[in-house]
């Protein structure tokens, strides 16, 4: 009877240890699978301040490189004409599960509503929004006065394992400083960066999953007299040697016709740039209209250019996993229409058709429906663009005046404000007149081991 009862309690014993030492690891699991994303979003909020804590734009000379908060569409401001080189766009599309509310937004919102917690705040998570723009790379580090270093210039391979091109016109060479040229490198200042979601085919319990991407394409110099490389168009190579897919290119679909690398000043122009629609030159299609990206879809990965088994076809993954990437900017307007929300009225949440609810990050807040590009109010894209400031063809056009035909008359068609315009260049005006000052981006992820999701707010001057 002794003997039962002490391999009884003997049992009982491990049973305990066991059951502690497994609660244990479990703890262990989970507090390392939470540092693990906390890592995550921390190397992801490092990449995002670096590329918007950067100059976006130039007017021509290296003294007039300027932040994004120094863009000022509103008509009540004297500096209301888009930049000559680089741009920032900020892209929010419906989300399909939502309703729509006709008196608030039409079409629907650019989050999901999750719901609400005790104190009456939302939840909200999207999975349709992208930013999208150009970035200067400083020859010094911000915190570190030192020289120049190729660490701080955007870096690709050349086609052809290095190869030098016979053609004159291959961007090959150019860098800046050019001290550190090297064979078989390709490097430049400027670049065109997008950040976007991308499904990846998994779910966290029936919410899909995506993976985060920063898509990165080097840029051209705005003038001739780089490493020889001309003032006009620079065609893409063609066979034996390939286009090189990690810099800038477009189609052009009016004179000059063929496929072309960008200069930092020809992505002014939307259509133009990485993921968007080409667009004939003519009257009615002045450089910016019928360009309407989707976040989900059209921003080409790394694996769409260079192929699933190229070794390097996942080196534009940021963050896999995500749940969600949520865009709020800060900005001041002239028109009451535009700015900020400080409630949401929701239908289908709460009690009644448009229940409120508190804006709880006013002064941030989603983008709003263009009031004067009706091509993107009646697509439901809320987009914020810092358009073109070219009135015709891409080369050697000056600079439009915010004198006459500012608004409408003769001026260029973005700036076209009349009350009747032409119903086809309603996509070429500027989609919203007002100027963002901070952004509040949002990322959520998951952990399928421990089913476990971090989320991080980041704000940032712009």
């Amino acid at each position: 009877m002794e003997l039962l009862v002490a391999a009884a309690v003997s049992i009982l014993l491990m049973v305990i240890v066991t059951e502690a030492f497994k609660r244990g690891l479990d703890m262990f699991r989970q507090l390392k699978a939470a540092g693990d994303m906390n890592e995550r979003l921390r190397t992801t909020a490092r990449s995002l301040r670096d590329d918007l804590a950067s100059f976006h734009f130039e007017d021509g000379t290296i003294s007039d490189r300027q932040y994004l908060s120094a863009i000022d569409f509103r008509r009540s401001a004297n500096l209301n004409l888009p930049p000559l080189d680089g741009f920032f766009r900020i892209i929010q599309q419906i989300e399909p599960l939502n309703p729509p509310d006709p008196t608030n937004n039409p079409g629907g919102e650019p989050c999901i509503f999750e719901g609400t917690d005790t104190d009456g705040v939302l939840y909200t998570r999207a999975t349709r929004q992208a930013l999208h723009f150009t970035v200067f790379r400083r020859e010094t580090s911000p915190t570190v006065k030192a020289p120049a270093d190729p660490a701080f210039l955007f870096r690709v391979l050349e086609p052809q394992g290095g190869v030098a091109h016979p053609d004159a016109n291959f961007p090959r060479g150019y860098i800046d400083p050019p001290a550190f040229r090297e064979p078989g490198i390709f490097a430049s200042r400027w670049a065109e960066v997008a950040y976007f979601l991308i499904p990846n085919g998994r779910s966290a319990n029936g919410t899909p999953l995506f993976n985060l991407h920063r898509r990165v394409k080097l840029l051209l110099p705005r003038g001739g007299g780089f490493a020889g490389i001309p003032s006009g168009p620079v065609p893409v190579a063609g066979a034996p040697y390939q286009e090189n897919p990690e810099i800038s290119a477009r189609t052009q679909i009016s004179p000059p016709l063929g496929r072309f690398y960008n200069r930092v000043s020809d992505v002014t122009q939307p259509r133009f740039r990485m993921g968007m629609r080409p667009a004939a030159d003519d009257a009615n299609d002045p450089n910016c209209a019928g360009l309407f990206a989707s976040p989900t879809s059209n921003y080409p990965r790394l694996q769409d250019d260079l192929g699933l088994l190229d070794p390097r076809s996942g080196d534009d993954i940021l963050m896999p996993d995500v749940i969600s990437f949520e865009i709020k900017p800060t900005w001041d307007a002239d028109a009451p229409a535009i700015q900020p929300r400080r409630i949401y009225s929701i239908p289908g949440l709460g009690v009644g058709p448009g229940s409120p609810y508190p804006n709880s990050d006013y002064p941030f807040d989603y983008l709003p429906l263009s009031p004067q590009n009706l091509a993107l109010r009646n697509l439901g894209l809320r987009v914020f663009d810092t358009w073109c400031a070219q009135a015709g063809t891409p080369y050697g056009n000056p600079r439009p005046s915010a004198g006459p035909g500012d608004p409408g008359g003769s001026g260029p068609a973005w700036s076209d404000e009349s009350p009747t315009p032409s119903p086809l260049q309603t996509g070429a005006r500027i989609p919203l007149r007002i100027r963002v000052k901070a952004l509040l981006i949002r990322m959520r992820i998951w952990d399928a081991k421990t089913e476990q999701t971090r989320q991080m707010t980041v704000i940032l001057d712009v």
